[in-house]
């Protein structure tokens, strides 16, 4: 009787290791996926990341420009006046 119910005892065992190992390769191949998703998705990102930055650069440069104008306009009404 102890052998029994030490094999079933293994039985049992080993059926819950084998789902262990289901759950794992399944948790293994859903974060693949995942991985492959966030590689897709900073792909299409960083392009738009650099435009943005393009953007933010550009507008700095017209900042400039337009105090250097402010200035300019500045100094002819003074003269003007």
């Amino acid at each position: 009787m102890a052998r029994q119910d030490e094999w079933a005892a293994w039985e049992a065992a080993e059926g819950e290791l084998t789902k262990e190992c289901e759950v794992s390769a399944d948790l293994r191949r859903r974060c693949s996926q995942l991985e492959a998703e966030a590689r897709d998705a900073q792909a299409k990102v960083a392009p738009l990341e650099k435009r943005v930055s393009d953007l933010v650069q550009e507008s700095l440069e017209w900042n400039t420009a337009a105090e250097r104008y402010k200035g300019e306009v500045i100094q002819v009404e003074t003269l003007l006046a």
